[in-house]
Formats: structure tokens, C-alpha cells, sequence
């Protein structure tokens, strides 16, 4: 079990380190030059247009998030209904994993 000032040194220690290893941006440091993009088919792409999201604290914009219109929306329909619709965790279609993760 680990001491308090053991949890308090993890807790401050420099987390640009930690958020780089996963993150794309730091949540700390947001502007409008920050763009989200799009997940489909397993890979990022971005839109025509983009709207502002408003920080609540100072009414000031603070992240670019994507704003997908329908004539974008193809690759997205694509993309579902290539997933199989049984799932890969169905007892019923694939007895083994679910015996292996029962």
C-alpha cells in the first residue's frame, strides 16, 4: 500500500510527459487552433467546417470541433454497417471466447 506522499508525488509530477504518450493535445493548454477530427474506418479525418465550443468560464472559444453535415456522412454509414451484428462476445456464435472470458 502506498503512503500518502507516495500518491501525492504521482499525483504533481510533470503530466505533459503522462498526457503525450495518449493524448494529441494538453486539456490545459486549449485554444482554437486545437481542431477535433473525425474517427471512421479507424482512422482521424476532418470535416469542411468546423464550429467553436464556447470555455463556460470565460465565453471565450477554446477547442474547433468538427460539425459534419450529411453530404459527409457516407463513410460514417459504411463504416456501421460493416460491423458484424452478432459481436465477437456472443455466446451463442463463438462459444470458445466465451468460454475463455467466462
Amino acid at each position: 500500500m502506498k503512503s500518502c506522499n507516495q500518491l501525492f508525488s504521482l499525483q504533481t509530477r510533470d503530466k505533459s510527459t503522462h498526457l503525450s504518450k495518449f493524448a494529441t493535445l494538453d486539456p490545459r493548454d486549449l485554444s482554437t487552433k486545437n481542431v477535433g477530427m473525425n474517427l471512421v474506418h479507424g482512422e482521424w479525418v476532418g470535416t469542411e467546417n468546423y464550429k467553436d465550443l464556447i470555455d463556460p468560464m470565460n465565453g471565450k472559444p477554446m477547442f474547433r470541433n468538427p460539425d459534419t453535415s450529411l453530404d459527409e456522412i457516407q463513410p460514417f454509414v459504411d463504416s456501421l454497417l460493416a460491423v458484424p451484428k452478432h459481436g465477437l462476445h456472443n455466446p451463442l456464435k463463438n462459444k470458445e471466447r466465451y468460454l475463455m472470458l467466462g
